[in-house]
């Protein structure tokens, strides 16, 4: 068996204290509740390509219409996706692996060259990127909101998922 990286159900975060709503997984504060979905991001409908050279086997399955996703092997996938994170910007998602990989990581970049700065690692033996969320607990499915404009803000292209497993046949 094989790890995989299923990042999945996609929700908004309610607002906290008056302040304006926070959209899931890496999309920044909305000023009007009627554009809520507008930074949503499907999988099923965003261009895919290999990031940083480092994608070579197993699978990618888009899953529930594109709301989720999931990878086997050695997959390392950036999903086009232009946004500009602000200092309130906030990713949710949720994720569970079967095995440890060596990389198991979610970020944002804007091209698809690896920028350990704005990669959040969750699970692995290898270490590469942001360290504050690496805590997940194997076998279960665990409920992330990270706020990533706490850690870097900018014009980015592309929602990066890493499912990094050096194994010959996924």
């Amino acid at each position: 068996m094989f790890p995989d990286l299923f990042a999945s159900i996609f929700r908004v975060l309610l607002p906290l204290r008056g302040s304006a709503p926070v959209l899931l997984l890496a999309f920044a504060c909305l000023g009007s509740s009627s554009s809520l979905f507008a930074g949503s991001l499907n999988f099923a409908q965003a261009t895919s390509y290999a990031y940083s050279g480092q994608d070579r086997n197993g699978t990618v399955t888009v899953l529930d219409g594109g709301a989720g996703i999931r990878m086997q092997g050695n997959r390392v996938r950036a999903f086009q996706f232009p946004y500009v994170v602000t200092p309130s910007t906030r990713m949710s998602f949720s994720f569970s692996s079967s095995v440890q990989g060596e990389l198991h990581s979610i970020g944002l970049d804007g091209d698809l060259s690896a920028s350990s700065g704005q990669l959040f690692q969750l699970y692995g033996t290898q270490w590469m990127g942001l360290q504050n969320f690496r805590n997940y607990v194997p076998g279960t499915t665990r409920q992330y909101d990270i706020p990533i404009g706490e850690f870097f803000t900018g014009y980015m292209n592309y929602v990066v998922l890493i499912m990094d497993h050096d194994v010959l046949v996924p």
